[in-house]
């Protein structure tokens, strides 16, 4: 058994086998970014999170039904509304969005699922970014969780000044 497992917190349930073949330690992969996101915010107390690796079929559906947005997303959060200690929330990624930005970025498909689970997670305790100084504070722990990771800073310089 390895010590600062995560593996206990995250419920993984993959609908697209795609995200299998491209990047084959998926679980290892959100494991070590957990516990990096963990760090970098303490004092949130440490709970399970449910993530799905779906298509884009499935993200449109969701995005609909949820956000009345007619379209897929690279990501959703879905936090638990009554969090009571048991059950953070829920996270689903699109397996085509993401192929789609990691080619326009440039990107490996394992650093944006990286940045997109960071991003997932910090809605599932609280951050937005509906207003720039939220955004901008949002960003900078993105940047920061993924750079101690030794992960590539997903966000231009200016924000992070």
């Amino acid at each position: 058994m390895k010590s600062n497992s995560y593996d206990e917190l995250i419920d993984l349930n993959i609908s697209e086998q795609k995200w299998v073949k491209q990047i084959s330690n998926i679980s290892d992969v959100l494991e070590t970014t957990l516990h990096a996101l963990w760090q970098a915010i303490p004092s949130q107390q440490k709970t399970d999170i449910c993530v799905l690796l779906t298509d884009d079929a499935q993200m449109q559906e969701l995005n609909q039904q949820y956000r009345d947005k007619d379209r897929p997303t690279n990501v959703l959060s879905f936090p638990t509304a009554d969090f009571h200690g048991s059950h953070l929330g829920d996270l689903a990624l699109g397996y085509e969005t993401c192929m789609q930005e990691i080619t326009d970025k440039g990107i490996s498909l394992e650093e944006h699922l990286c940045h997109l689970f960071v991003h997932g997670v910090l809605h599932l305790v609280g951050y937005d970014h509906q207003e720039q100084i939220t955004a901008i504070k949002m960003e900078q722990l993105e940047s920061r969780i993924l750079l101690n990771l030794g992960r590539p800073d997903p966000w231009p310089k200016e924000v992070n000044k």
